[in-house]
């Protein structure tokens, strides 16, 4: 006989809310893998932390019977805590920005969330009070006997017994993932992977969302984490297949757009002819582009670093989301116009 496999909740006494030790625990993994993958991830337009906090309300701790999620839908005592309601506000920054971008908005979203959590806080939903079992029997009745102690099972031993909405969601996922693939194969329209990945975590996370209403499948959370998973990294291993890895030098002669995935690059627009205006596009995802601007051209510069250092006619700014728009140069010479963008490490612009 098999035994039960551990519960999936999340430990106490484990760094950061214990979702990773959680998972761990739930998969026969090691902590640090989840870690890892979630900070990786976090590198992709914040796709880890919103994965991560997620998890955390999604996902009960070991002296809890229900999620902070499966509390505020069903009810009836839907209090959170600082922290729990700092984490919601958070999430609900991240899952913003990566879907919309930092325009869409949020700062409305953000007072009506909080302004919520706060009414909350102020009117929490009252609860009946359980009254104390008694010790002793009333008169005439015998005593109340109690359970022998090895009857008392500790929870952290004890897992659920499978729901069967568990599987049907994931044949649903199965389901439309082969149909969309079948469709691809055919030729009858183009279907990337990731949007087979996005379609199947969009059905199971309908599945944990109606799952929530029915009290059943918490294994889903798992599942619905390792889609997310595979969705970060085929998303951001796109540009490394697509745009190759290694270092590149690039003279373009007229209008042009260059991109590499991973690598040093060098940007040589000392060979644009002065006579005519152009257009130029430079993408590195991750790694370092060096832009060579020669004296006298006028130039109008575009650069962003979603994250690292941005060197722009030696000024200089490092952190995130740095943007810098600079026009240089002989205002009756042609215009040159550089749109350059590097995710994740170093973008100089310089005179030369």
């Amino acid at each position: 006989m098999t035994e039960p496999g551990p519960r999936l909740a999340r430990p106490p006494g484990t760094p950061f809310a214990g979702v990773a030790a959680g998972l761990a625990r739930s998969t026969g993994t090691d902590p640090w893998l989840w870690r890892v993958g979630f900070v990786v991830l976090a590198l992709f337009h914040g796709l880890g932390l919103v994965l991560y906090l997620l998890a955390y309300v999604l996902v009960p701790a070991d002296d809890e019977d229900r999620s902070l999620g499966q509390r505020l839908v069903e009810g009836p005592d839907r209090h959170v805590s600082g922290g729990q309601a700092l984490a919601l506000v958070v999430l609900a920054i991240a899952t913003f920005d990566l879907v919309e971008g930092p325009d869409s908005g949020l700062g409305v979203v953000l007072v009506v969330l909080v302004g919520l959590l706060w009414w909350q806080h102020r009117h929490p939903v009252p609860t009946t009070p359980t009254a104390p079992a008694a010790a002793e029997g009333t008169a005439g009745s015998p005593p109340l006997a109690l359970p022998p102690p090895s009857a008392f099972v500790p929870r952290s031993s004890v897992r659920p017994v499978p729901s069967p909405w568990t599987g049907a969601v994931l044949s649903a996922a199965l389901l439309v993932s082969g149909v969309l693939i079948t469709l691809g194969a055919a030729e009858v329209t183009s279907v990337p992977g990731q949007v087979v990945l996005a379609v199947a975590l969009g059905v199971v996370g309908l599945g944990l969302v109606l799952g929530s209403f029915r009290g059943s499948a918490p294994g889903l959370v798992v599942i619905a984490v390792l889609l997310g998973l595979a969705l970060g990294l085929a998303t951001g291993l796109r540009p490394v297949v697509t745009d190759g890895v290694g270092d590149r030098t690039w003279r373009p002669t007229a209008s042009a757009g260059y991109r590499l995935g991973v690598g040093d690059a060098t940007l040589d627009l000392r060979g644009l002819d002065g006579g005519e205006s152009a257009t130029v596009d430079a993408r590195v995802e991750v790694g370092h582009l060096l832009v060579l601007v020669p004296d006298g051209m006028h130039v109008v510069v575009d650069a962003e670093v979603r994250l690292g250092q941005l060197d722009v006619f030696e000024a200089r700014l490092e952190g995130h989301d740095l943007l810098r728009t600079v026009e240089e140069g002989p205002s009756d010479e042609p215009v040159v116009t550089l749109h350059a963008d590097v995710r994740l490490g170093q973008l100089e612009v310089r005179r030369g």
